[in-house]
């Protein structure tokens, strides 16, 4: 899955300060998926980068009778 995040949120997830986001459940999340981050910069560049690392689903939980999901992840060891 690619998901969009703010610049500030993702020095959060890098540091591993921010573990779990709520997002709308619009795709089919499971737990042992992958996310990749696509960061959106503050300021004027405004141009949004990839991250290079890779983030597993440890669990998902489902919220407002599903139309919304808590995803808790980690960062992906490199093989």
């Amino acid at each position: 899955h690619e998901l969009r995040t703010m610049e500030r949120s993702f020095k959060a997830i890098e540091k591993g300060v921010k573990t779990l986001t709520i997002i709308k459940n619009d795709r089919s999340f499971q737990k042992g998926d992958l996310i990749k981050f696509i960061v959106v910069p503050s300021g004027p560049t405004w141009i949004p980068y990839t991250a290079d690392d890779l983030y597993e689903i440890t669990y998902v939980l489902k919220l407002e009778n599903g139309r919304y999901v808590e995803l808790g992840f980690r960062r992906r060891e490199k093989e």
